[in-house]
């Protein structure tokens, strides 16, 4: 294409240096020099850069309408292009999201396990009228985030242990006391 351009330039500038000289004939008759330009030659330098003024003029249009062409092209690739990233994207995310959310619940299911484990716990200690070890379970409850239920549970736990260390406390000293029986 650039090929093309530089030669017809190359072209207007021969005919535009030499042109006007190839119309002028020398004669020559007693040493005096006479110049005549036929027409025809004017003429057909005239048509010759008008042609090739035409063949710029197309040449010139038919990049214009290249670029402009392939400018439509690679603007719809990129349009599709960032489609195809952001749908991509918009996949691989949701799969992050549920798993996520199933993290979150399993952590849920799993924390309220070791909540009812400590639960269940103290209870049986209590039962076995191991006192000290039910507190120990109950005092681990506090690093959990408990619902209302559980912690409705561990309050009652700990008012009953609170009543029966204190009437345990009583009955112990009532034993070392003389004539109590």
């Amino acid at each position: 294409m650039k090929t093309k351009i530089g030669i017809i330039a190359g072209a207007i500038c021969i005919v535009t240096v030499l042109g006007p000289g190839c119309g002028k004939e020398k004669a020559t008759s007693d040493n005096n020099a006479t110049t005549s330009t036929t027409p025809t030659t004017t003429n057909a330098m005239g048509a010759a850069a008008e042609k090739t003024a035409t063949e710029m003029k197309d040449t010139a249009q038919k990049t214009a309408t290249e670029v402009q062409q392939t400018a439509q092209k690679a603007a719809t690739g990129t349009q599709q292009a960032a489609q195809n990233i952001a749908t991509e994207t918009a996949a691989s995310t949701q799969p992050s999201a549920t798993d996520l959310k199933q993290s979150l619940a399993s952590g849920a299911e799993q924390a309220s396990t070791q909540v009812q484990a400590l639960i269940d716990k103290a209870k049986a200690f209590i039962a076995d009228k191991k006192y000290e070890d039910a507190l120990a379970s109950v005092k681990q409850l506090a690093n959990f985030k408990l619902t209302p239920d559980q912690q409705k549970v561990v309050d009652d736990l700990k008012g009953q242990l609170q009543k029966l260390m204190a009437s345990d406390t009583v009955k112990s000293v009532e034993g070392l006391l003389p004539g109590a029986k």
